[in-house]
């Protein structure tokens, strides 16, 4: 429970992250979905409500996931570029017509930010293994729309192809999940390492000692995965199947 003594905001975050946690996962990835394509569909009072929402979950994700604020800053930097490349573009067909171009560009820097902004509600309240499972829950119904077509359209003239490759392809999200922000924090501490011992140093020979090191790291976390799947027996269909 969050102590009275505690900024408003981290109240707030923690009541938000609290809420998410209670949810089931494939709601919440079901929502996620669902409303970042009525957001991108809709007109935009759908878009502007989703934009709220998306606004409240960036907020969380700032306070409460230890890299949510260099996500957020990259996400705003992506949502940015757009945005004044869509104004540039318009502009260019349509000289003259800023408020137009405007107006379009806003929409499309808003939507991208629900799309990025509602993604984070995931990691909020779901640990890798949990949506690596949900995907394999997900596909569970593309799995059996596949093998009814094969077996009853075709008179199993076709065998199913993909009930193989579902925990596959779960295994593959879940590494991506937890290899993705150690990459990121591992660039970091080099970066901060580098500016702190070499601050003189030339930029391309930072840039060829940062990609080696980069290297070696990935390399390095690389070989830690596969030995730590391997340990767990992971390699195998059972440990990505929903619980039941």
């Amino acid at each position: 429970m969050p102590s009275a003594s505690q900024p408003l905001s981290e109240r707030l975050a923690r009541q938000v992250r609290a809420w998410l946690v209670r949810l089931d996962t494939r709601v919440l990835v079901g929502f996620v979905s669902a409303a970042g394509l009525l957001a991108w569909i809709m007109p935009w009072p759908v878009t502007v409500f989703f934009f709220a929402v998306a606004c409240v979950f960036a907020f969380t994700a700032a306070v409460e996931l230890r890299d949510g604020r260099a996500a957020l800053t990259a996400y705003g930097v992506f949502v940015l570029v757009w945005t004044v490349s869509q104004l540039a573009l318009f502009l260019l067909e349509h000289p003259g017509q800023f408020r137009e171009a405007t107006i379009q560009a806003a929409l499309l820097g808003g939507r991208l930010f629900v799309l990025l902004g509602l993604a984070l509600a995931v990691p909020l309240a779901a640990t890798p293994l949990m949506l690596a499972r949900t995907l394999t829950w997900y596909l569970g119904w593309l799995v059996g729309a596949e093998k009814w077509v094969c077996f009853t359209l075709f008179r199993r003239k076709i065998t199913p192809v993909l009930a193989g490759g579902v925990w596959r392809a779960a295994l593959a999200l879940c590494l991506m999940m937890a290899f993705f922000p150690r990459s990121m924090r591992s660039m970091k501490e080099l970066r901060r390492s580098l500016l702190m011992r070499a601050p003189r140093l030339p930029l391309y020979k930072r840039a060829g000692f940062m990609g080696l090191a980069v290297l070696r790291v990935v390399s390095s976390q690389t070989w830690d995965m596969t030995l730590a799947i391997a340990s767990r027996n992971l390699y195998r269909p059972e440990p990505w199947e929903w619980p039941r």
